[in-house]
């Protein structure tokens, strides 16, 4: 079936501010893995991470975004690995700076890109181009491209959803509960399942 899941990560002083924005509050219950479907942990690069496993993006849709990135830089990504698609977003002053997104159910060598991108953008995009075209183009059976938005997310923020974070061990993870201020899908998204 795959990951499905969406992330934010903003600095470290803004983690009461971003919890609250999204409704949600800290449970003091920890986890080795994020495996439930909230979580949040501080990173050793300064960023605060929440993570959404399995869906609803009602909590982190632009307009949280634009609310909690007015106070603080923000990245935002997702990964749904059973239709390959990824997205990254860097926010800054309530307004989205940069994106990358790539739809590889569309077409696997799918990329969009804009705005005043990171310096390192084209070389990891140069190199998932490399690994595509030796693997076989879009004739492959993996998709490189794929990886761009998940390897820009992780050289911003240093977090990446399919590694072992670095410099943090055992239970890390602290579970957050939503509350009665938690955005909710609405009922036609969750009839379609989207």
């Amino acid at each position: 079936m795959g990951v499905s899941l969406s992330w934010m990560a903003v600095n470290s002083n803004m983690r009461n501010t971003a919890v609250n924005a999204l409704g949600l509050r800290l449970t003091g219950e920890y986890q080795e893995l994020n495996e439930a479907d909230l979580t949040a942990v501080q990173l050793p690069t300064g960023w605060f991470l929440l993570t959404l496993n399995r869906g609803d993006d009602a909590i982190m849709d632009n307009k949280l975004l634009t609310k909690i990135s007015a106070h603080t830089e923000l990245i935002h990504c997702m990964v749904i690995e059973n239709m390959m698609s990824s997205y990254v977003s860097s926010w800054q002053n309530g307004r989205e700076v940069w994106s990358v997104v790539h739809y590889g159910d569309q077409d696997i060598e799918h990329l969009e890109a804009k705005g005043n991108l990171p310096a390192n953008y084209q070389q990891i995009l140069d190199r998932a181009l490399t690994r595509q075209a030796e693997s076989g183009g879009k004739q492959s059976m993996v998709d490189y491209i794929f990886e761009v938005p998940v390897e820009l997310a992780e050289s911003v923020t240093g977090y990446r959803h399919d590694k072992v974070l670095q410099g943090l061990t055992g239970k890390v993870f602290e579970t957050l509960a939503r509350t009665d201020a938690t955005p909710k899908r609405s009922w036609f998204r969750k009839i379609l399942g989207f």
